[in-house]
């Protein structure tokens, strides 16, 4: 007798609610919902997944945990459907950043109860109960705020663009360290071929003077770009020295290009190395345009006005590697 999936229920309740789970035509200031609310859906989901996840490790057989563990299951289903209303209570004023959190977070509880379900029986058991656990844990934690939601999101890019720098100034530090020992030719076709072969990795491994400048041009940038982010999740939360700069129509446009520049910086770092990929460094020189003149346009008169001109550097010396002698020629207007 198969074992069936006791908590699928959640993903139905899910799939129904997720649909209405979006960002109002109006987003509002302040709390939407009070924070002891989320609190109290998330200590009923871990009471009912603790029951749940000791139950089922007593159960011996399919037949056992059909009657053992039914009740418990809908239990937490029913606990589940308590937490996917309170997200609902918070769509009606909230913004693209807190509607994608919303979405993130009933999508991902509806993962982890599913998986936990089919994990009944399984050595599994323990490692999806504990991360159910958690993930009903972490409920209390969504945001109620759009502010709140889109500091969150602006502080997660830029936790990856200031891991994209250091791995950057890792790279150029290191770059010195990679130059090609001297290679000692010895007799014998078999012998030759190893020497070349030890050779041409060495030289693959260092730098080449043209990579290091578009990667130095790069880093350059990514660090103005990372004290704009910096700059703009501090205008997100007024304090009563640092009143909000910002609404949230504009918060909510710089966040949504944020997102999209740790990848274009990543991606430009690697492919300007190694051997330059043209067509991967022009993508992401592109998404950055798109950016730059949005955090130009919504934050005036900060670290976002250098941007411009970092940008163009960087797209001169990727230029130049691409036209050699005659780039000055062939430059396009920046």
């Amino acid at each position: 007798m198969a074992t069936e999936n006791l908590l699928a229920a959640a993903r139905r309740v899910w799939t129904e609610v997720s649909t209405d789970i979006k960002a109002a035509d109006e987003p509002k200031e302040g709390t939407l919902l009070p924070v002891d609310e989320l609190k109290k859906v998330s200590k009923y989901l871990q009471h009912t997944l603790t029951k749940f996840g000791a139950s089922a490790t007593a159960v011996a057989n399919a037949e056992e945990a059909q009657k053992g563990l039914t009740p418990i299951a809908q239990e937490v289903v029913k606990a589940y459907t308590a937490a996917a209303g309170t997200l609902m209570s918070l769509t009606g004023g909230a913004g693209k950043c807190l509607a994608a959190e919303l979405q993130d977070a009933g999508g991902g509880l509806a993962d982890a109860l599913e998986a936990l379900g089919k994990a009944v029986l399984t050595p599994g058991l323990a490692a999806s109960a504990a991360k159910a656990l958690q993930t009903a844990s972490n409920f209390e934690r969504i945001s109620t705020q759009n502010r709140a939601a889109i500091r969150r999101r602006l502080l997660k890019s830029l936790a990856m663009l200031r891991d994209a720098n250091r791995e950057m100034q890792e790279e150029l530090e290191n770059a010195d360290k990679k130059k090609p020992d001297a290679v000692e030719v010895i007799s014998g076709d078999e012998e030759l071929l190893e020497d070349e072969d030890d050779l041409c990795s060495a030289f693959q491994e260092a730098m080449l003077p043209a990579e290091r400048h578009i990667l130095e041009c790069v880093l350059k940038m990514s660090t103005q770009l990372e004290d704009v982010l910096k700059e703009a999740s501090t205008s997100c939360i007024a304090t009563s020295e640092t009143p909000a700069s910002l609404d949230l129509a504009r918060l909510e446009a710089i966040a949504e290009q944020a997102t999209l520049v740790p990848g274009a910086i990543d991606t430009l770092a690697a492919d300007c190395v190694g051997g330059v990929d043209i067509e991967a460094c022009n993508g992401s020189l592109e998404k950055l345009r798109q950016a730059v003149p949005v955090f130009i346009k919504h934050y005036p008169g900060g670290a976002a006005d250098s941007l411009v001109p970092l940008l163009d550097e960087t797209q001169a010396e990727h230029c130049k590697h691409l036209a050699g002698p005659s780039y000055e020629i062939g430059r396009r207007e920046m």
